[in-house]
C-alpha cells in the first residue's frame, strides 16, 4: 500500500530512524498536524525538533507519499496517501476533517476539469459545513 521508505531510498535519501518513525505515525493516523506528529516523535526521540518534522514532511510530500492539506479552519494537516488530491469535508465549528469519495464525484470532477482544459489528475475538494455534533451542541 504505502511505500515511502522504498521511494526515499530509491531517490537517494537516508532512511533515518526519525524519518521512519514519522512515516509510521502518518500511516497510523489521519489528518495530523506537524505539532501532533512532533509530540508523538518526542516520546521516542526526545531531541528531535519541530524543524526536523517539517523537513521530513516536506520531503514526503515532494515524493508523493503524503498529502499536505490546508483548511480554512486550523493548521495544515498531513496524511499518508497513495492518492494525492482526495476530498475532505470540514466542520466550520470544531474543525473536524473527514474524507469523502465516490465514482460520481470523480467523474464530475473529470468532466469539469476537461471542460475548462485542466488536468484532473491531482484535484482536491474541500467542503465546509457543520458536523452533526456541533449542530446538536448549538441547539
Amino acid at each position: 500500500m504505502h511505500h515511502a521508505p522504498e521511494v526515499l531510498k530509491k531517490e537517494g535519501h537516508k532512511l533515518t530512524p526519525q524519518r521512519l518513525l514519522i512515516w509510521h505515525i502518518l500511516i497510523e493516523g489521519k489528518h495530523l498536524t506537524a505539532n501532533e506528529i512532533h509530540n508523538k516523535v518526542k516520546k521516542k526521540f526526545k531531541g528531535v525538533d519541530l524543524a526536523t518534522v517539517y523537513r521530513t514532511l516536506e520531503l514526503l510530500v515532494r515524493v508523493g507519499s503524503v498529502q499536505e492539506s490546508t483548511f480554512p479552519i486550523g493548521p495544515t494537516r498531513y496524511e499518508a496517501t497513495e492518492h494525492v488530491g482526495h476530498n475532505h469535508v470540514i466542520c466550520r465549528v470544531c474543525g473536524r476533517v473527514e474524507h469523502f469519495e465516490g465514482d460520481s464525484v470523480d467523474k464530475n470532477i473529470g468532466k469539469i476539469c476537461a471542460a475548462k482544459d485542466y488536468d484532473a489528475e491531482n484535484t482536491e475538494i474541500k467542503l465546509l459545513s457543520t458536523c452533526k455534533a456541533c449542530i446538536e451542541r448549538a441547539s
